[in-house]
């Protein structure tokens, strides 16, 4: 069951008119996803897709959230479950989804990585 939701227009509230949103959006979809000079996502076989990290040259769980983020945003159905079945298909960890459904022992350490400073 499909809802209709309204969410806040940041750009229409600091003043832009809906045509220069719409225009602005329209630009970067092109760019991102259609211009073969500029665009970061590129199709892969078939049914998948991928976003391209420019300074690491690959792809990165970050970006491939943002171009679903920017799919879902722009009613991009196609491109996202492209996306997502590349991500699914070369990002998805299953011993973590493994560790993930058990619950932690108690007084256990926590198997998080440190973020380098007293956390």
């Amino acid at each position: 069951m499909s809802q209709e939701r309204t969410y806040r227009n940041v750009f229409a509230e600091i003043g832009h008119t809906e045509e220069e949103i719409s225009r602005r959006l329209q630009e970067v979809d092109q760019i991102f996803f259609l211009d073969e000079e500029e665009r970061i996502y590129h199709e892969a076989g078939e049914d998948m897709g991928y976003l391209t990290d420019t300074g690491n040259d690959d792809a990165r769980t970050e970006g491939m959230s943002y171009g679903i983020m920017m799919c879902v945003q722009l009613d991009r159905k196609e491109r996202f479950d492209r996306i997502w079945k590349w991500a699914k298909t070369y990002m998805f960890m299953v011993e973590v989804a493994e560790r993930e459904k058990k619950p932690p022992e108690v007084g256990a350490p926590s198997k998080r990585p440190s973020m380098g400073v007293d956390d």
